[in-house]
């Protein structure tokens, strides 16, 4: 086994272990707070926002007042556009779009609302708080109760004019090549986030410590203590060691000389590679002499 495939397990064993031992995301994003500098005009009529339909609508109604103001009679603008005289009317005597508001009907969801609010503020989701509720007497179907989540968290939105995150929120999904990056080769920002993840998850240690002892006895070709680390398997308590250097113990002498020798047969898998892709291209439409001609071919 070469230097590159012995690496490469030592990585997947790792990526095992670290799934397993960290969570998904860890240190909620707190929020804080500001209030816009700019005055707010109480008296100021606040704009709908139109869909396209009634935004085209809103258009011709404009169109009309403006051909009216114009001089041209109600007759001749009702003929124009094929609407009935009171319609037409009716939109020259609009000051604004007409916004018909509806009545509010009484939901199931309203003895409910105060839990609701509660867990949209805890950063519960929609299927949770669904769940919670029907246990508590709600009838109604997860729909309702999905839109309701919606529309609560997009009226809290409205709180906050500007957000600033106070902390960061760390992952696993980015976390995880910081253990197996040397030290070294770390900048300060990522070498504050791995100390930050290795002292919240100290079970880790054992694991990052491993890897960054391994990693330097391949680089320094230390055979002499890549032996020793994996005669003490039992000194390992992580199971994905454990098991990566039982592995290691089937192939122990081939190993050890790989690390201590610093040849490669990295040209001889090339020559291999080529050489199968070369039979893959003439498989079928050529003969030996070809082929062998083609492998013995170098450029200059």
């Amino acid at each position: 086994m070469d230097r590159f495939h012995l690496l490469q397990n030592l990585h997947k064993y790792m990526l095992e272990a670290l799934q397993r031992l960290l969570p998904q995301r860890w240190d909620k994003i707190t929020r804080e707070t500001e209030v816009a500098s700019t005055p707010i005009d109480d008296n100021q009529p606040e704009l709908p926002k139109l869909n396209p339909k009634r935004q085209q609508k809103w258009l011709l109604i404009q169109e009309i007042q403006k051909e009216y103001n114009e001089g041209i009679p109600i007759r001749i603008l009702t003929r124009k556009y094929k609407l009935d005289r009171r319609t037409v009317s009716k939109y020259i005597n609009f000051e604004s779009f007409p916004i018909q508001k509806k009545k509010p009907r009484p939901s199931m969801l309203n003895p409910f609302l105060e839990a609701v609010y509660e867990m949209v503020k805890d950063h519960f989701t929609s299927r949770l708080i669904y769940e919670h509720i029907k246990k508590q007497g709600f009838k109604g179907g997860f729909d309702s109760v999905r839109v309701k989540v919606a529309a609560i968290r997009k009226e809290l939105l409205k709180d906050f004019v500007k957000v600033k995150p106070l902390e960061k929120s760390y992952d696993r999904q980015s976390t995880i090549p910081l253990y197996w990056k040397l030290n070294q080769q770390l900048p300060e920002e990522e070498r504050h986030k791995l100390n930050y993840a290795l002292m919240k998850f100290p079970e880790t240690q054992e694991i990052y410590a491993f890897v960054q002892y391994f990693r330097e006895c391949v680089n320094n070709y230390d055979s002499l203590n890549i032996q020793k680390l994996i005669s003490s398997t039992k000194k390992n308590t992580v199971p994905e060691i454990k098991r990566f250097l039982n592995y290691l113990k089937k192939e122990l002498q081939a190993i050890l000389l790989s690390i201590h020798y610093k040849y490669s047969n990295g040209v001889i898998e090339g020559q291999i590679n080529r050489l199968k892709t070369i039979k893959r291209m003439l498989y079928g439409r050529a003969s030996f002499t070809l082929l062998r001609n083609r492998v013995l071919y170098r450029w200059k």
